[in-house]
């Protein structure tokens, strides 16, 4: 299998790892010279690089990664897909949900959207606690993730970086989009959702450093997203208030906790430290399988869609300090 990468910073490296643990080792790289990546780390020396993008498509590939900055997304998906190559496009999808039109008169079904955490133990061991209906009706959901930006890439200067940058489709509600699409996986697409998004630090950003979204379901129940460039601790949790009691679980060190309404805590899962490569490695395993034999991946094109379409409508009830409806 021939796979080819647009992007080769620190999330494109990490997909391509994952492919050599597959076994997959014919690998090309589409370069511009550009990035801050001069020269393969000693463990990516195989990948094959191209300068030319008329070179590049010319290998007859069998699928795309895309991990370029958020803003070349769409038009950088509209190249391979003119070719009828199967992609993986990191989150969020686009810049803007009205650059989506352009690629309207593809065909999308082999498009997987890079949400992560659709592949995560901890994330799909809360989804089936809920799903077995063992927190029985659930009443309201905290969801937070937070990061300090100049600690994100120690190696990297932050402000040059494209999730500190407008132009590039930078801001946390869309680099930290994750929670929105945890959301969905767990509790579907919201009706409608008020929101603060803006810039409250110091940072040297032109950007969206915090987020705060409060979304009502279908059933009334509320869900709060709390997304910030602030945290040094690098925290990500939540907490899902039910009928029967809470659920809790935490990044730091894996953990899910179950308290019942008597109070008595199950501790449903424990590790003590994040295995990120096997998440990654299965979100590879899904786009192979959607390559090979066409099977629906785990987080689709529409997926990015619905995101895309929070973030804006959150953006939107920001500026107007009001409801916005979702669906």
């Amino acid at each position: 299998m021939k796979i080819g990468i647009i992007g080769l910073g620190s999330i494109g490296q990490r997909h391509a790892r994952s492919l050599f643990k597959l076994g997959i080792t014919d690998i090309y790289a589409l370069r511009t010279k550009k990035g801050a990546l001069t020269k393969l780390p000693p463990d990516l020396q195989t990948i094959k690089e191209i300068y030319n993008q008329d070179e590049f498509y010319d290998l007859c590939l069998d699928g795309v990664i895309i991990a370029n900055p958020t803003s070349f997304h769409i038009k950088t998906m509209k190249k391979a897909l003119e070719n009828k190559i199967p992609v993986f496009v990191e989150k969020p999808l686009a810049n803007h949900l009205s650059d989506i039109k352009e690629l309207k008169q593809y065909d999308l079904s082999k498009v997987l959207v890079g949400f992560t955490l659709r592949y995560d133990d901890v994330i799909n061991t809360v989804k089936n606690f809920l799903d077995s209906k063992k927190l029985g009706e659930v009443y309201k959901a905290h969801l937070y993730c937070g990061q300090y930006l100049p600690l994100w890439h120690p190696y990297a200067d932050y402000r040059k970086e494209y999730y500190a940058r407008k132009e590039l489709g930078g801001g946390v509600i869309r680099t930290l989009s994750h929670e929105i699409d945890i959301m969905h996986y767990l509790f579907g697409v919201p009706k409608e959702l008020l929101a603060v998004v803006g810039k409250i630090s110091s940072l040297e950003i032109d950007v969206d450093d915090n987020a705060y979204l409060i979304c009502r379901l279908k059933n009334n129940a509320l869900i709060t997203i709390e997304l910030d460039y602030l945290n040094p601790k690098n925290i990500r949790n939540g907490v899902v208030f039910g009928s029967q009691g809470i659920l809790e679980y935490t990044y730091s060190k894996p953990e899910i906790t179950f308290t019942d309404n008597t109070g008595n805590a199950n501790v449903l899962y424990k590790k003590e430290k994040q295995d990120w490569e096997k998440t990654y490695q299965q979100e590879m395993e899904d786009f192979i399988a959607c390559i090979s034999n066409g099977k629906i991946p785990k987080s689709t094109f529409h997926d990015g869609v619905e995101v895309m379409n929070v973030i804006e409508k959150a953006e939107l009830s920001s500026t107007l300090k009001s409801w916005q409806k979702i669906v």
